[in-house]
């Protein structure tokens, strides 16, 4: 048995899952084929053959890139891609960024965007963002049409780096969704689409608008737009009993000023 030592790093880290994989690969370079490794929580379980054994999670080496049609291994490629944690920064975040690149493995994850496992199918709602794949647009308007809402607000954040017309009617669809924080996010994704979201429409929705979340982004909204009846409804709202209303307006008009 290959002994472990300290300092090697865990690249697969997704706490509760269990991933299959060909080979693990040491420090110095040689491997060792296991059947199975889990993890749980700060220690790895590694079934070699016949033979279970535990190491804490600082001393097991990285597990080679998984296989392209894989959708257990690759959500972990798109957790290490989309994670803030800055001990994925370096070689190791690029490396599963190269693995996500192939064709094969974003086709393969664009299946993740159906995800039973929320933790998964919220990583490949972010990954399609940041990295849009026309592949993966019907995945995201299924997901801003049909999850819970914070599934809905993260589809409709990626959703918006899409200008296909379904992608622009589920957004405009959203703007009436039953859920506060999914109206406030398709207000934001929108803002600057003049044909989603008329400047009649937006004034509509400050006015109408009894859940303070999306009101906000309403109102803020206006601040990247021009027009007298902006301005003097701006105004308005400097006056209104709402703290935050009035930041919101006094922000906006002070966005308006500065971009004349």
């Amino acid at each position: 048995m290959k002994q472990a030592g300290l300092g090697w790093v865990l690249a697969l880290l997704m706490v509760g899952s269990i991933l299959r994989a060909d080979e693990v690969r040491f420090a110095d370079g040689s491997v060792l084929v296991v059947d199975e490794v889990q993890i749980q929580g700060d220690l790895v379980r590694i079934r070699y053959g016949p033979l279970v054994f535990y190491l804490s999670a600082n001393e097991v080496a990285r597990v080679d890139p998984p296989a392209h049609d894989d959708p257990q291994a690759l959500s972990v490629c798109l957790h290490a891609a989309v994670s803030n944690d800055p001990s994925w920064d370096g070689p190791d975040r690029r490396r599963f960024l190269e693995a996500l690149s192939d064709p094969r493995s974003a086709e393969t994850a664009c299946g993740l965007l159906g995800s039973q496992n929320a933790d998964v199918r919220l990583d490949a709602i972010r990954f399609f963002g940041a990295v849009p794949d026309p592949r993966a647009l019907r995945g995201l308007v299924e997901a801003c049409r049909g999850g819970e809402p914070d599934i809905r607000v993260e589809a409709i954040a990626s959703l918006a780096a899409y200008g296909q017309p379904e992608a622009r009617e589920t957004l405009t669809d959203a703007l009436s969704d039953a859920d506060p924080a999914v109206r406030a996010a398709a207000i934001h994704a929108v803002s600057q689409d003049t044909d989603v979201l008329s400047t009649d429409l937006l004034l509509n929705m400050v006015n109408r608008e009894t859940d303070i979340a999306p009101r906000l982004e309403a109102i803020a909204a206006l601040g990247g737009r021009r027009g007298g009846a902006i301005v003097g409804r701006l105004t308005e709202l400097l006056g209104e009993a709402d703290l935050q209303a009035r930041q919101a307006a006094r922000a906006a008009l002070k966005r308006i000023d500065e971009s004349k």
